[in-house]
This record gives C-alpha cells, structure tokens and sequence, in this order.
C-alpha cells in the first residue's frame, strides 16, 4: 500500500469513526432511526429545536440524511413548523410558553411515520446577579434563581481559573450553595480575581415516538450569570 492511499484510508476512517459520514433516509426504516431532540428555551421568547437522526444498527452511527418525501416538522399551539438542515436539523418556535407541549414528527413517505415525541417545556425563571468576591478556599458561594420545580435542575461553572464544574441537584428550590474548595483551580492561576460563568439547566424529558429504535427528546430553560472568585 503506497503512502498516499494509506493516507487516505486512514482519513476515511477518522471521518467514519467520528459519525461524520450520512446515508440518505430512504435506505433506512423508522424502526432502525435513533432521534435525539433538543428543545431549549433561553428567556428571549423563543424556543430553538435540534434534532439529530442516527442509524442504530450501523457500526459507524451514521447520520441520516433526510431525502424527498420525509422531514421532521415541529407541532406546537395548532401550528407546524419543518425543521432544516442536513447533518443536523433546527427550527425556532417564536414562543417559550410555560407547559407548552411540543410534538416533533417524523414524517415518511415510503416507511412508517413516527408522528408522537412530545415533550412540554419546563417552567422558566430569572437567574439572580451574584455580587462580591468570594474566597474558592474559605467561602460558601450562593447561586440564585427564582422560584423551584420539579423538574431535574443542573449549575455549570466554567472559567479561565478552574476547571469545568457540574453537578445535577436532587431538588430545584432556587438555590445552589458551592462549597469552599468545590471548585478546582488550575496551576497557572495566581489567584488575583477571576470572573466564572454560570449556567442553570432546567430540564424536563419528554416520550419518544416509539416507532424509532431510541433516543430521546428533552426541553430545557436555560439562563447564565456569574460569579467572581479570588484565591491565596
């Protein structure tokens, strides 16, 4: 084998292996599609969709690539709205309505459609300016947003200073304390004042049409604030 077809086989490869390849949908039934549906809300009175259709028996989880006759179409308050792309597909709902139910349907003409994954979107909320500047080491960090739920709620933090903070909380009550020497610092920082970026998830996991192989499909609000740190 010649250096150059090497080359390209290896970059064929990479490309395979990290499901960039597709295959157009009227190779492939309903029932051997696995959808992951995504509906994110951000308090700006719109909804954004992203969908993405893999092949479940495919070694490689090639994308598929939605040809003539099929589409994925949002229903949502008595209208439809058809979702674009390629490799992946998006729309935008110009509505963020609390408990608005959402269906996503796979529409097929030459296989079984999967019309039924539905999701409604959590309740939204404001999340609270944390003031002052607090010690990593020796201080409690309050994280506010307004009211709670029921639905599962998780804080990101992430900054030039530390490493990616995550935690899932077991109840959505409107506040996260951070406990001093939670948060991971990195060996560069020197410990002058450091601005970190705060995301709150509220998430709430919908059915998936059970004509699809699996996946899922998920509504979330979302909002950002921040917090600055020191260190010694």
């Amino acid at each position: 084998m010649t250096t150059l077809t090497k080359t390209l086989a290896a970059l064929t490869f990479a490309t395979l292996a990290t499901g960039c390849s597709q295959m157009g949908s009227s190779q492939v039934p309903t029932q051997d599609i696995e959808a992951t549906i995504t509906l994110t809300a951000r308090g700006d009175g719109r909804t954004v969709i992203d969908a993405d259709l893999r092949h479940a028996r495919s070694a490689w989880g090639e994308s598929v690539n939605l040809e003539t006759g099929d589409a994925l179409v949002a229903e949502y308050d008595g209208r439809r709205r058809r979702l674009d792309g390629g490799f992946g597909y998006s729309g935008v709902l110009p509505t963020d309505a609390p408990d608005m139910l959402v269906r996503v349907a796979l529409d097929r003409m030459s296989f079984t459609p999967a019309p039924d994954s539905r999701v409604r979107l959590p309740d939204p909320f404001e999340a609270f300016r944390t003031r002052g500047v607090y010690d990593v080491d020796y201080d409690t960090i309050p994280i506010e947003w307004s009211g709670g739920s029921d639905d599962a709620m998780s804080v990101e933090i992430s900054g030039h200073c530390i490493f990616g903070f995550e935690r899932t909380l077991r109840f959505d009550d409107g506040v996260f304390l951070l406990r001093p020497g939670e948060l991971d610092a990195t060996s560069s920082w020197d410990g002058s004042p450091c601005t970190l970026d705060v995301t709150l998830r509220r998430t709430r996991v919908g059915v998936l049409d059970p004509a699809l192989d699996g996946g899922s499909i998920v509504a979330q609000q979302v909002r950002t604030t921040s917090v600055v740190v020191e260190g010694w």
